[in-house]
């Protein structure tokens, strides 16, 4: 599942990710994602499933993708080892890191993740670590669980009989990529991490948030605070522009419609008619 990958200045090279079978040919048992990656020889090639990857955007740097064939990019450049040191080279832009699994190769990664603070990583949910407590409790701004264990592909492209073997997660760094987590943009529980809200759900404090610049909600945040204020049974898009059209969030996004019916869709707000939706979800 780790990424590696090939400096090429200015090349865009595809992106997937590399799991080493330590000793194929001695061991009986299957081996799982989870026994994970290295640019050893013998390595078997996992590709991160697009359903995962497409929703997430556009990412600049994929600074440990996985060695050839690259069925399908995961950043416009890649670094792949072993002919690139991801540690070493630069990083730059929203960042895609789907590292290493190994107890020290691991740390490396998500701390030059947590100092870069742009972009989303994806791996085990085992969250006990020691990287858990020294680069994301402390230095993330949300963590989304994926639902279920989702089935990697091999080089060729095809999908694996076997699972990831354990529960995923995808870590955020910067307000941007947390607000994607916290939209729902993929099933499964997100949860913000060092953000103002919590402060405010913690202390239960009573004070407006409505003009506090400190208080920045997520755009689902706003459309379900705007659907339940309608005390409406069913709503429309007009609806909506109508109720958000003044809120900061609209004022300051020239987008601001286009991001409303994305959210609604991934909210789950059922469609009774064309335009016309259900208020519960």
């Amino acid at each position: 599942m780790a990424s590696q990958k090939t400096f090429l200045a200015a090349q865009k090279t595809p992106n997937l990710s590399a799991s080493p079978d330590l000793n194929p040919k001695k061991s009986p048992r299957k081996r799982g994602m989870s026994s994970h990656h290295s640019s050893a020889p013998g390595t078997t090639t996992w590709l991160t499933p697009r359903d995962i990857l497409e929703p997430l955007g556009k990412f600049d740097l994929d600074p440990c993708s996985a060695p050839d064939p690259n069925l399908w990019p995961t950043a416009e450049t890649h670094y792949t080892a072993p002919k690139q040191d991801g540690l070493l080279l630069p990083w730059f832009g929203r960042i895609w890191l789907n590292p290493p699994y190994t107890n020290s190769g691991l740390m490396k990664w998500m701390s030059k993740m947590a100092h870069h603070n742009h972009g989303l990583a994806l791996l085990f949910a085992r969250v006990e670590t020691e990287v858990y407590f020294k680069t994301i409790w402390s230095a993330a701004s949300a963590i989304l669980f994926l639902k279920g264990r989702p089935h990697f592909h091999h080089g060729d492209g095809t999908v694996s009989k076997e699972n990831c073997g354990a529960p995923l997660a995808l870590v955020s760094y910067g307000e941007s990529d947390a607000e994607l987590l916290l939209d729902g943009v993929l099933p499964g529980a997100a949860i913000p991490l060092n953000r103002v809200t919590m402060l405010y759900a913690i202390s239960g404090s009573s004070n407006d948030t409505e003009n506090d610049q400190s208080f920045i909600p997520t755009w689902r945040e706003v459309i379900i605070d705007a659907v339940q204020s309608m005390k409406k049974k069913s709503f429309s898009m007009a609806d909506l522009y109508g109720f958000v059209a003044d809120h900061p969030k609209a004022k300051s996004n020239p987008n601001w419609k286009a991001k409303i019916r994305q959210t609604v869709a991934r909210v789950g707000f059922k469609k009774e008619q064309f335009d016309l939706y259900q208020a519960a979800f």
